[in-house]
């Protein structure tokens, strides 16, 4: 009976941080208005992440929105994207 919001945060340029900033400081300030924890993915495209977060590569958005909609009630939940990039 409760709705439950799942994050997916994209960074998909990978030439400058700023990005990477934008998803982190996006999703967090998503999470203070709304109940997120525990239910947050970012994907990133910048070198100094390519071991600790998950590229945002098209195959990978895609598998993340395919799981978050398998553990999502699609009656009930909420799926929140914030991407950034150029243009």
């Amino acid at each position: 009976g409760v709705a439950n919001v799942y994050g997916l945060g994209i960074a998909g340029w990978s030439d400058q941080d700023v990005f990477v900033k934008e998803v982190e400081g996006g999703m967090a300030a998503l999470s203070r208005i709304l109940p997120l924890a525990g239910h947050t993915l970012n994907l990133v495209n910048h070198p100094s992440y390519a071991y600790s977060i998950p590229m945002a590569s098209r195959q990978n958005i895609a598998a993340a929105i395919r799981g978050i909609g398998q553990r999502m009630n699609k009656n009930d939940d909420v799926l929140v994207v914030f991407m950034t990039s150029h243009g």
